[in-house]
């Protein structure tokens, strides 16, 4: 299998061993498992570890953030409603697991993620839209490192009639 590194340093020997200042996800002894119990927005220069699954349920920002993830765990950015659609935005920021792969964010129904100046590391798909109707995904001048799958765009649950999610915006990415 050929394996493509963009950086010889991973994010797990830069930041790895940092302290983190917020905990987050399904089990976290923060309690925090939504989004929507932070506010609209991480406060820039976050160092966030994500423990369990995280769900983002409300629109969200994240700028100069590290953020850990655990093996095995997700971000997820969930549907309200039909008429509900949620916003994902990260500027740079910096993802990552250390001793195997997280999930990576996972779309569903109505969802916009943007990422703008991110590196992304060690998710089995980075950014994963398999059946995110009416989804959009805004990518520029991101690095995908060390993932199996960097963005994964398909509908594999139609029977007569799809909407598709789309890339909207895809430019100068590693």
């Amino acid at each position: 299998m050929l394996q493509f590194n963009v950086f010889s340093q991973t994010l797990c020997s830069q930041y790895g061993s940092s302290t983190y200042t917020l905990e987050v996800g399904v089990g976290s002894a923060s309690g925090i498992t939504t989004s929507s119990q932070i506010g609209s927005s991480l406060p820039s220069g976050t160092y966030m570890k994500v423990i369990g699954d995280f769900t983002i349920n409300d629109n969200f920002y994240i700028s100069n953030a590290v953020i850990k993830v655990s093996p095995g765990k997700k971000i997820l950015l969930a549907s309200l409603s039909f008429w509900s659609a949620i916003s994902f935005q990260l500027n740079n920021t910096k993802i990552f697991a250390c001793g195997g792969l997280w999930k990576g964010i996972e779309m569903s129904l109505l969802n916009y993620v943007e990422m703008t100046n991110c590196r992304i590391e060690d998710a089995e798909i980075a950014i994963n839209a398999n059946d995110a109707a009416f989804s959009s995904i805004h990518s520029d001048g991101n690095i995908f490192d060390r993932n199996k799958i960097a963005i994964n765009v398909q509908a594999t649950n139609c029977s007569y009639f799809c909407f598709l999610p789309r890339i909207s915006y895809l430019y100068n990415n590693k």
